[in-house]
């Protein structure tokens, strides 16, 4: 445990909140405005929102640097769900993994995942 969390206990440190971030190339994306009709969440295939013509950064380094451009800002409507951030969780360890066996046993898993979100939504 770091300096400033010596108060934590094993009971609070295991459970974590949600993430509301989003994770560009898999539920957000940035096109020129008016370049791309539609995006699917590449997580869980659900069709994005979008704000046309936005004005701003599009990515850390660019909010940082205070790049401003303008731009269709497109993203999944199931971000911070639990069953979104396990999914994505799922999705980007399939690409990072080499072994095409455990990418079939992470899919598997992911397809859980998702069959729980049909449950969900169905209700």
């Amino acid at each position: 445990m770091s300096y400033h969390h010596h108060n934590e206990t094993q009971e609070t440190t295991q459970h974590s909140a949600p993430r509301s971030i989003a994770i560009k190339g898999y539920d957000v994306f940035f096109e020129k405005p008016h370049t791309v009709e539609r995006l699917k969440c590449k997580v869980c295939d659900s069709v994005c929102n979008v704000n046309r013509n936005a004005y701003g950064p599009t990515g850390h380094l660019s909010a940082m640097s205070g790049n401003l451009v303008l731009h269709d800002h497109f993203y999944c409507p199931n971000i911070g769900k639990q069953w979104h951030d396990s999914a994505l969780d799922l999705v980007q360890e399939i690409d990072r993994t080499q072994s095409n066996r455990v990418k079939k046993l992470i899919t598997k898993d992911l397809c859980k995942v998702l069959s729980k979100k049909q449950k969900i939504q169905s209700n």
